[in-house]
């Protein structure tokens, strides 16, 4: 790895070294947040079958833990640069009686063999990650064929298309759309008021707009992709391996 993506991603491991103690507390103030996502991400994984699922950047493990919740019988594993996250996570779904792989590592390199998993699922994570092409690249050839990729994160730059979605949003479902930002303001008052010194040394960003991404995934091989807005810069999409 060349040695600026070390630096950048060291940053980011001491980071989320040093926020894994209160990470899962973040949770209490996004109720509107979790449920829409949770609520995707059950909509998008047919727990029915006990896939096996991926979580990049896994965190507190919560992707996993709602997963495992629907059906103990999944495959659930999980892989983060944070090895203290990793212990928040294993101790989070041990809680729920439920098992799962983790791994420690940079998810442009994703220690797993080719067609391994049906779904790579990942929240609020990937925006960390410098190298888009090598990220999508790995989860494509990780992923088995009409296998399935899930994910939740922050954009900041946003095409027209995508604000004149947001705006059908709020005038469809007013009530979501003041809950959520709400919540969104109470989860940063937390972050400053409590731990101002880590919210002030968020690591680096990597950003591309919703249409770039969408340009990349189909450039990469992917079909049936999909994006959905949310009241703020957070945006879920989806995606699908073709069948061979």
């Amino acid at each position: 790895m060349p040695a600026d993506l070390d630096a950048v991603y060291s940053e980011v491991k001491n980071y989320f070294d040093r926020c894994a103690p209160y990470y899962s507390q973040i949770h209490i103030y996004m109720p509107f947040l979790d449920k829409w996502q949770f609520g995707g991400l059950l909509k998008e994984v047919d727990t029915s079958v006990a896939p096996s699922v991926l979580d990049l950047g896994t965190g507190d493990g919560n992707f996993l833990r709602q997963i495992g919740l629907a059906n103990s019988a999944c495959e659930l594993i999980g892989m983060d640069l944070s090895p203290k996250m990793i212990e928040v996570a294993r101790k989070n779904l041990e809680k729920e009686s439920l098992q799962a792989t983790f791994i420690q590592g940079n998810v442009e390199q994703i220690t797993l063999p080719d067609a391994r998993v049906h779904y790579v699922v990942s929240n609020g994570a990937l925006h960390h990650v410098k190298d888009k092409n090598a990220l999508y690249t790995e989860i494509f050839r990780v992923l088995k064929p009409g296998g399935k990729l899930f994910v939740t994160d922050g954009f900041d730059i946003m095409d027209d298309v995508f604000k004149q979605e947001q705006e059908q949003l709020k005038e469809r479902e007013p009530e979501f759309w003041n809950g959520f930002l709400a919540d969104h303001q109470r989860c940063m008052a937390f972050m400053r008021e409590e731990i101002p010194e880590d919210f002030a040394d968020h690591p680096e960003e990597f950003h591309i707009s919703p249409s770039a991404l969408k340009g990349l995934l189909e450039q990469l091989g992917f079909c049936d992709i999909r994006f959905k807005p949310s009241p703020n810069h957070i945006v879920m999409y989806m995606a699908s391996k073709p069948n061979d």
